[in-house]
Parts: structure tokens; sequence; C-alpha cells
């Protein structure tokens, strides 16, 4: 997810609002947030005046980069108010508490990320399919769904829509966490962060309830043919996505099944692994490797 976005989103300005401010047009500002830089740095100029930040915080797509000042000029919009239904309250509360957990642990290392800890679920800005903008440990875009309970149970519910807009951000690239809560105010309670990879790889999704629940133990153990004949060679994702040409987070979309791989990937996968494409497509007991 491009900076650009982030701050549009903080701000609670569409693409439309930005561009018309900046005097560019839609267009060329989708393109600022999801192509790498090129031409000349006349739209990078008019978008930087608007916004206040260095052209470098533009060019090299990096928050961090933003000075306090911009905070100053630009505090934190009014957020909306929360629901006073009982039964959305405790999702909200939970919400609220991993919102807070993100800013604590950003503070430190990340001081401005720290405060581009965006809680979509209370703000006016576009959604995107997530209640929490966050960071990972080096400081790159983390989309954050929460999910609470007050029970014991090891089940969650998605909506229809929320799965999709999840597989959406998951197949554009973007790192996609659910934080599942549960025993929520009580001694009991935990907390558990469930990567992109293990909820599409190790949780069952029942399509009539949308219900989200951990694989047995036999499907836990399965896993693609790209990472069975990865592990066999004694190969690093990184050094397969090299390989075939694209970056190490879509590796790890194909690796885990989430989408199937296109064909040119397959391809060059084959030739460096010496297995076929049947058996690549198939799926293997992990124990084996």
């Amino acid at each position: 997810m491009h900076m650009l976005t982030i701050i549009r989103m903080y701000l609670g300005m569409s693409q439309i609002a930005l561009a018309k401010k900046a005097g560019i047009t839609q267009p060329d500002l989708c393109e600022m947030e999801t192509m790498e830089p090129y031409g000349r740095f006349d739209k990078y100029r008019r978008v930087k005046e608007v916004l206040g930040i260095p052209l470098d915080a533009i060019v090299k797509n990096d928050v961090g980069l933003i000075p306090p000042s911009f905070f100053e000029k630009h505090p934190p919009q009014q957020y909306l108010p929360g629901s006073t239904d009982p039964k959305l309250m405790i999702g909200r509360l939970g919400e609220d508490f991993i919102f807070a957990r993100e800013q604590e642990r950003l503070r430190e290392k990340f001081p401005i990320h720290a405060k581009l800890v965006l809680p979509l679920y209370k703000m006016k800005a576009q959604r995107i399919g997530c209640d929490i903008i966050t960071y990972d440990d080096n400081g790159k875009p983390v989309c954050m769904e929460v999910k609470t309970t007050g029970k014991s149970e090891r089940t969650f519910t998605m909506t229809k829509n929320e799965l999709e807009l999840a597989q959406k951000l998951v197949k554009e690239g973007e790192q996609y966490h659910i934080v599942f809560i549960n025993n929520w105010g009580t001694p009991q309670q935990s907390v558990q962060d469930i990567s992109h990879e293990e909820f599409f790889a190790s949780y069952d999704v029942n399509a009539q309830k949308f219900s989200c629940s951990p694989k047995k133990e036999k499907e836990c153990n399965q896993i693609t043919g790209l990472a069975y004949f990865r592990r066999r060679h004694g190969l690093k994702e990184r050094e397969m996505a090299e390989a075939a040409n694209i970056s190490q987070n879509k590796w790890c979309i194909y690796e885990t099944g989430c989408t199937e791989p296109p064909v040119q990937v397959v391809l060059r996968v084959s030739h460096m692994l010496g297995a076929s494409i049947d058996e690549l497509l198939e799926t293997y007991d992990a124990r084996e490797v």
C-alpha cells in the first residue's frame, strides 16, 4: 500500500478530492499510488505542496520520511461515534484494544508510523476491507481485521463482503492479518495474530455462515507442490521468488494456495525444480519433507 493512500485515508480524502486540490488528474494520482515512479516531477511536486511532505517520502514510498510538522498542520480527524448496540460493543472494544496495542508497539522504533496507525473502523475514510492499518517490524503496511468474542471458542465469523475484500487485498500484494481475541474481559483472555498465509492455509470457511475455524490436523499438514518441492531442494522462499521473477510476497501467496500461480510462473519453477507441472499443482503431506 502506497503511503499516499495511507495519507489520504488519514485526512479522509478521496483520490478525486486530492487530485483536484493538487491540480492533477485522478488517473495521475492513481498511478502514483499503484505504480513505480516514472516521468517528470511535476505531479509529485503538486501533491507535495498540498500535503506538506517531502518529495522523498512520496517517491521512495516511505511513511517514516514524513516530518512531525505534517501532524501539526493535519491533526487526526474526528472519529465517528461508536455503536450503542450491546451486541456490537464487544467488537468495538476489541478494535480499540488492538489499535492502542499497535500504537504502543510502534511508538519507540517508528514514531511517525505510530501516528499513522489508522482506526478505519471509526473513520470517515474509504473502507478498504480491514479495521486497522498498522505496520510490521520493517515499517511496511499491514491490513488488520479484528475479531472479538467473550467466549472460549476457536471460531470467529466473517461476512461474505469481509472475506471477499480480504482475498482482494491479498491478491493485490497487501499484508493481511486477522487478530482473534477470545474470552474477552476474563482472566483467560487471549489474543491470536493470524497472518493471511496461515488463515488461507489452515482455516476452513463455512460458506453459509462464513465462520472460520482451524482445519483438522490432517488438513493442516497439506501443502502445495510449490512448497513441497522447494523444501525438498532446501531453497528459501526468497530464492524461489527471485528465480520465478516475482516478489516474495507473491510467491508466498502462490505457495500457500491462496491463489493459483500463472502458467509462466509454474513453467519457470518446473524447470528449476525438475518437477512436472502436474506435480507442482498437487498437494502433499508436509511431514514428508
